[in-house]
């Protein structure tokens, strides 16, 4: 008996976070083998109206209120072991409703001390179903998510298994649970799940817009506005401008000798464009023709005839290095901006551009993950 009051109890507190029909059904089971028919035959009550086999359950009922010939009543017994004798030779027809997931967690369970037997929803059980809602109301699947290395780092760090996690979705307790989490937790699920969506969308811009918009809609659940979770991010270190960024050691592509050292952050970043542009295989009337170099040219203040003896300088990634991260990450924006105008004019050249750009802000210390990262949060933060 004690096997079964250990699955007794863990399905109570299934049902107490998760009160699906189905989770209620495999409590009356655990029920049934304990004798606890009177609970049981509530939870057919209950469910009668809505549970498609009425059938099943109108025998379960039968079953509970006269479970022996010469027993008419319904009650829950005392575990009789007598009771559980004349069953087995006496007993009426009722269906089980539990599974052999069930007797694999009541075995695990076993095997733990009493007080740490427990299969309620925890602050690390619920981090996992709060993202499978933002990627599932963001229009994605499942196995995409389970597909995400990100994914799989975000169980490594919580200590969970998927499996265990997955049965609280739906759960009324989820966001208010997190209400209360640690910051620490909640940083880690932001950035994890911000990786797992690009992951996901494979840089698919509509779809990670999707994804974008259920993820802040997500998180205001649980009381970070949209401010809140940059401000989160900021801390954390996303857009800490004290953050050390990893020196990229690699030589700068073999810069040929200029005439000049660029005078300022201003000439460096659009020189930093042009070498994107022309890296992928366009020229200087390419780049030209799109709105966002012009952009770049009129905020800077500067004449393009003005940059060009500039073009080969060898200062322009060291200049760069100290612009803050925030800056970066909004011209990285507006270089994927120009490479989009640039590959209207060229198809073909699109992976080469975009391989040069990854190459030019690699050559700050960006890898292409965070590069991603910061491009996809920006636009976001900025409505792009």
């Amino acid at each position: 008996m004690k096997y079964y009051t250990v699955m007794y109890n863990y399905l109570k507190e299934e049902v107490e976070d998760v009160p699906r029909p189905m989770n209620k059904l495999r409590l009356s089971g655990a029920c049934l083998m304990l004798q606890r028919y009177k609970e049981a035959y509530e939870i057919y009550e209950q469910l009668l109206p809505i549970y498609p086999d009425r059938e099943k359950l109108e025998t379960n009922m039968t079953f509970c209120s006269n479970p022996l010939p010469w027993v008419n009543k319904i009650k829950n017994y005392n575990k009789s072991w007598l009771h559980d004798f004349f069953l087995v030779r006496f007993g009426k027809k009722r269906y089980s409703f539990l599974t052999q997931e069930d007797d694999v967690i009541t075995e695990a369970l076993m095997r733990l001390p009493d007080g740490a037997r427990t299969n309620k929803l925890t602050v690390q059980r619920a981090v996992p179903v709060f993202v499978y809602m933002i990627v599932a109301s963001g229009g994605s699947d499942e196995q995409s998510m389970l597909n995400t290395p990100a994914f799989q780092t975000l169980l490594n760090n919580l200590g969970v298994r998927w499996n265990e996690c997955k049965k609280y979705i739906g759960s009324p307790k989820l966001y208010d649970l997190l209400k209360g989490a640690e910051k620490s937790i909640i940083y880690d699920a932001a950035i994890l799940t911000l990786r797992m969506l690009l992951e996901i969308t494979n840089n698919d811009m509509a779809a990670l817009d999707r994804l974008g918009q259920s993820y802040y809609r997500e998180f205001e659940k649980i009381g970070y506005s949209e401010e809140k979770i940059e401000e989160l991010l900021k801390t954390g270190g996303l857009f800490n401008e004290d953050n050390n960024i990893q020196q990229n050691n690699e030589p700068e592509d073999n810069v040929e000798p200029g005439d000049q050292d660029v005078p300022s952050q201003e000439y460096a970043i659009i020189i930093l464009f042009y070498r994107i542009g022309t890296k992928g295989g366009f020229d200087e009337n390419n780049l030209k023709n799109t709105n966002a170099f012009c952009s770049l040219l009129i905020d800077a203040g500067v004449v393009w005839d003005f940059c060009k003896p500039h073009i080969n300088a060898h200062n322009i990634y060291d200049t760069l290095r100290n612009m803050s991260e925030m800056d970066i990450s909004v011209y990285m924006v507006l270089a994927r901006n120009m490479i989009d105008e640039l590959v209207i004019q060229d198809s073909s050249k699109e992976e080469a551009v975009l391989q040069a750009f990854y190459h030019e802000f690699g050559l700050l210390g960006y890898s292409q993950e965070r590069i991603d990262t910061m491009v996809w949060i920006t636009k976001t933060m900025n409505g792009m």
